[in-house]
């Protein structure tokens, strides 16, 4: 079973946490709060008026988010990037955390578009996972390198 604990604060030091609107540098400047919160997604909107906050003013950086507010969106953002993590390697689970975690917090950081670019990755993953051969986890990290 997967330590939930250990995925949230490995994303918390990668990703970092801010109370007000940010342009996030490595994607494309998009408006960004929380913990890595795209505010230019589809949904954004309509999630931040369910927590009772008004997106315009969240993106003009006129409201600080609360940290329960912040921990709302980051667990929207990890259900959805542990979802899509699930659909690119259907053997997850036989993987050890440390490998889970990495792999979770990739597809959280780059999304679902960018991460699944990485064919090379995810096929070198798969085969590991099912192999358990140290050399095809050798494999798979270092297309995780060059990726």
């Amino acid at each position: 079973m997967l330590n939930l604990y250990a995925l949230k604060q490995y994303i918390l030091l990668n990703e970092g946490w801010r109370t007000k609107c940010y342009p996030d540098t490595a994607a494309a400047h998009n408006p960004t709060i929380g913990v890595g919160f795209n505010l230019n997604q589809p949904h954004a909107r309509f999630i931040l008026k369910g927590l009772g906050l008004d997106y315009d003013s969240v993106l003009q950086g006129k409201v600080s988010l609360l940290p329960h507010q912040i921990m709302a969106l980051f667990n929207y953002d990890l259900r959805d990037a542990m979802r899509e993590t699930q659909g690119y390697f259907p053997n997850l689970s036989l993987i050890d955390d440390v490998r889970q975690i990495v792999l979770i917090d990739m597809v959280f950081n780059l999304g679902p578009v960018k991460f699944s670019q990485f064919h090379k990755l995810i096929a070198a993953v798969n085969k590991a996972a099912i192999s358990k051969n140290q050399n095809d986890w050798n494999d798979a990290a270092n297309e995780m390198e060059f990726s």
